[in-house]
């Protein structure tokens, strides 16, 4: 299937693709498809802009699949409410340029991601899941507008997901989120120093904690901080030129 879509959106286009998808047998299967799709032009391929036009459609799909059986087939309807979930926080987690992972990410592509984000959200509070669920909502919002410059915003946005992990119980979640937090605050003149120390004890706290995911954790803030550094460097020694 990937092979097929990636010719069709190389030689003809993006809507060519998604009649592909949806042409197998059952709903569920093109929803799947479409997931897979995202994981795999990303994975696979490093391409965002493919996967952007490709998961979105799939979301789309599969709301459309749940809106039309919610009179008759609730059951279904709720599946592919969740396979439209998965699919954006997919879509908008890989988009998102923090991970320096070799992929190119434009500003639009970033606004894409930002505006997939939002609708999980959503989508999210609808489903009613779990607080935890609810903080990695939040974290992806805020995660986009660090990486737009949008720190305010992206402030706002972890202390919501903090507060959320917290009411779950999940204090390496929690620490995690303070560290992309000092993250947002040292982009902040007024507030470096302040989002230095908190970015420092978050990864304390989660050394500390001696678990594979607080491990884990760790070590993604030190390689997103790097990067953020390193972008803020190149971005003061453009301006400085003459």
């Amino acid at each position: 299937m990937l092979e097929k879509v990636v010719l069709l959106l190389e030689q003809s286009d993006s809507f060519a693709a998604m009649d592909l998808v949806e042409s197998l047998d059952e709903p569920e299967e093109s929803g799947l498809a479409y997931s897979n799709l995202v994981r795999d032009l990303y994975g696979k391929r490093k391409d965002v802009a493919g996967m952007l036009l490709i998961g979105r459609a799939g979301i789309r799909y599969c709301l459309d699949r749940a809106a039309e059986a919610d009179d008759g087939n609730p059951e279904f309807a709720g599946k592919m409410r969740s396979q439209a979930k998965t699919i954006a926080f997919n879509v908008s987690v890989n988009a998102w340029p923090g991970w320096n992972e070799g992929a190119v990410v434009t500003r639009s592509d970033s606004l894409t991601a930002l505006d997939t984000a939002r609708f999980h959200l959503r989508l999210t509070r609808e489903l009613k899941h779990e607080p935890d669920k609810l903080g990695n909502a939040y974290w992806l919002i805020g995660a986009h507008h660090l990486a737009l410059g949008q720190h305010a915003a992206a402030v706002e946005q972890f202390e919501y997901a903090i507060a959320k992990f917290n009411a779950a119980d999940k204090p390496d979640y929690a620490q995690m989120v303070l560290g992309y937090q000092g993250m947002a605050e040292q982009a902040q003149p007024a507030l470096a120093d302040q989002g230095a120390k908190r970015l420092a004890a978050a990864q304390a706290a989660l050394r500390e904690m001696k678990t594979e995911d607080a491990a884990f954790f760790a070590k993604q803030l030190q390689e997103v901080s790097d990067y953020f550094a390193a972008r803020r460097a190149k971005a003061e020694n453009t301006s400085a030129r003459p």
